[in-house]
């Protein structure tokens, strides 16, 4: 069964990371599908948080310039209760580096903002 994370009208994979946060409730992605028909990028929030556990596994050395070339490579998603997924983001960055976030349970949410050019002004 396809889970509505993966019905969105950009996939997860090639998809670049304009901010990704982390605080007390969870982790928070902004990121910046690209939208052919408008020839633009957009602007999406993925929000992970009340999570029973979080886990990060970073692996190779990053530097604040590779920061920008943050990309998700992979998001495999299970739905552990109705509105909560189990799920797992593979983030590439500089073509050196593995970041891993797994969340368990956690409540998901996904907004859309249509174009990326007022807070991410570089992807206009």
């Amino acid at each position: 069964m396809t889970h509505q994370l993966h019905s969105l009208p950009f996939e997860w994979h090639d998809l670049p990371i304009a901010r990704i946060a982390i605080n007390e409730r969870g982790v928070v992605i902004d990121v910046l599908p690209f939208n052919d028909d408008a020839d633009r990028y957009d602007w999406a929030t993925l929000s992970l948080v009340e999570a029973d556990s979080i886990d990060f596994n970073i692996q190779g050395k990053l530097s604040l310039k590779e920061l920008d070339s943050l990309e998700i490579t992979d998001f495999d998603i299970a739905e552990s209760a109705p509105g909560r997924v189990t799920a797992t983001l593979g983030m590439l960055y500089g073509g050196t580096g593995y970041w891993k976030i797994h969340v368990a349970n956690a409540i998901w949410r996904v907004e859309q903002h249509g174009s990326a050019a007022t807070e991410f002004p570089r992807h206009a």
